[in-house]
């Protein structure tokens, strides 16, 4: 029985085109995504679903099986001309009619009906067991995509190796599916799959937000108020940043097209907020020569009050 709505998920109808349903997962992905939804479950849930969703109808063979047989045609080892042939194409969530099974009573009392919509008696196929991993990659490996080896031990067998590509842009907790290299199929069955959980431990300097990078910038006071042209270093090289005149703290720049590879394709942005900064330990001239300025009352302070 079909328990699922994936296009209830995404929230189209059952002849979206398949860039509807893109854009529809993108911007669904893109409002809950647990970057910006921390500690929230339900978004978290909800994003698992959404993602779900669309990797089913996004891919135009599964998406043709469940609109024809619902969830059941979604399983290992279906066989969907196995289910036509016998009337068994409308399953609830498909596009069919009820449930039912058409064959001749007289083949069955000759003992023939069961067996062809059966099997043979026997062991029956198993799609073998899916199997869990995670990962560690810093923020830089993200960003560039990376391979990772790692020890695979199935019963019975001896254990080998494997390597795992990691996709450049992969998000922190994000899922890398390796197929048919899970535990081993019982009696003809599939292999099941491989799934690693990916964490991306915090970089030293940048702070991730979806897509998007975030830097704070040191600038001296000098540099605040005359502008000055920075070396800024990115994930894809240092580039200059113009920091205008009268500059102030806390400011935000952004550099287009610095940040994180996107699913989609292109980059993200990077926002460079300036932090000016004075000199801990300052020069007894450093200190005469700024009480010779009249620096003024900073605009706003005149009005604080309780």
């Amino acid at each position: 029985m079909t328990t699922s709505d994936y296009y209830g998920d995404l929230g189209v109808s059952r002849d979206s085109s398949d860039a509807e349903i893109k854009q529809a997962f993108r911007k669904l992905a893109r409002e809950l995504h647990p970057d910006h939804n921390p500690d929230d479950s339900a978004a978290e849930d909800r994003f698992k679903r959404v993602s779900h969703a669309y990797d089913v109808l996004s891919d135009s063979e599964r998406r043709k099986l469940y609109d024809e047989f619902g969830d059941v045609g979604l399983r290992d080892g279906f066989d969907p001309d196995l289910h036509r042939q016998h009337g068994a194409a409308g399953f609830p969530g498909g596009r069919g009619g009820p449930v039912g099974f058409d064959f001749d009573i007289g083949e069955v009392l000759r003992g023939k009906g069961f067996e062809g919509f059966f099997g043979r008696r026997g062991p029956q196929p198993r799609p073998g067991q899916e199997f869990a991993a995670s990962i560690s990659i810093s923020l830089v490996e993200a960003f560039t995509g990376c391979t990772r080896e790692l020890s695979l031990n199935r019963a019975g067998e001896a254990a080998s190796t494997l390597k795992v590509k990691i996709p450049a842009g992969v998000h922190d907790r994000g899922k890398v599916r390796v197929r048919g290299r899970g535990g081993r199929g019982q009696h003809g069955g599939p292999d099941g799959d491989l799934l690693m959980t990916v964490h991306v431990k915090p970089h030293e300097h940048f702070k991730r937000r979806g897509d998007d990078l975030e830097l704070e910038l040191p600038l001296t006071v000098a540099e605040a108020l005359q502008g000055a042209r920075i070396a800024v270093p990115t994930p894809h090289g240092e580039v200059t940043l113009n920091v205008p005149a009268k500059s102030q703290g806390g400011q935000r720049m952004r550099l287009r097209g610095k940040g994180m590879p996107k699913r989609s394709g292109g980059f993200g942005d990077l926002f460079v907020t300036l932090r000016v900064r004075v000199p801990a330990d300052p020069s007894p001239e450093l200190l005469e020569a700024v009480s010779a300025i009249d620096w003024g009352t900073p605009e706003g302070r005149d009005e604080l009050g309780w």
